[in-house]
């Protein structure tokens, strides 16, 4: 038995050519140096399909409209659409709803109509990987609205909050990380978090944008950040 689990681990690996990326607990910074695009977008609709020209054939395939391109760089993604002013992209990843059984890979996140996510994704065509997004439901920030209508930040699929900043005097670090269930200050943002709330998008995407700004060259004009 012991022998079979390590050959199916194996396997797996070798199948989704996973680096280290893939399944690590990163943080902001770390997927941020990683990721090829960055977008915030609501889910518009999503369905299964079998596609025998994946290493994975059974897939469920996500239509995303972009609301903001974080990389500017959306229009070369490889299903990147515009009808009219609308900007879409589709991900796909293995598992689905086939014939009543329903497979999934742990720990990669599942998108259903109407929710919003900060996205960190791959280049899956360049990078030649099975999965969209970067560290699995590590890279998808889910947006939610708080009791009036505040949007929030929250971790792995809506169910842990992103409560803060850890800042520099804290850390000693060059940049401030934000991390899942730190409780800090930072009066740049106006963010304390002490109550426990998680921190809004528009602080959230100040910080994308401060490190996309310095860890990528991307420039964002005067109101952008």
């Amino acid at each position: 038995m012991k022998k079979y689990f390590i050959f199916c681990l194996v396997f797996l690996v070798s199948v989704l050519r996973l680096d280290t990326h893939t399944f690590s607990n990163l943080s902001l910074e770390e997927q941020v140096r990683a990721t090829d695009f960055a977008v915030l977008g609501e889910v518009v609709s999503y369905e299964y399909r079998i596609d025998p020209s994946e290493r994975f054939w059974k897939r469920t395939y996500v239509t995303i409209k972009v609301q903001e391109d974080l990389m500017k760089n959306i229009e070369n993604f490889a299903t990147y659409q515009q009808v009219g002013d609308n900007v879409y992209i589709e991900i796909d990843h293995p598992g689905g709803v086939f014939d009543g059984l329903t497979t999934r890979i742990s720990g990669h996140p599942q998108f259903f109509p109407g929710e919003v996510y900060v996205l960190h994704l791959w280049n899956r065509d360049a990078r030649n990987i099975a999965v969209p997004v970067v560290g699995f439901s590590n890279g998808a920030y889910r947006v939610i609205p708080d009791n009036n209508g505040v949007a929030r930040v929250y971790g792995f699929e809506g169910v842990y909050p992103v409560k803060g900043f850890i800042s520099r005097e804290v850390t000693d670090s060059p940049l401030e990380i934000m991390e899942i269930g730190t409780m800090a200050v930072d009066a740049d943002f106006g963010e304390t978090a002490q109550d426990g709330s998680p921190i809004t998008l528009d602080a959230f995407l100040v910080q994308e944008k401060n490190m996309l700004s310095l860890l990528r060259g991307i420039d964002f004009e005067e109101g952008e950040e």
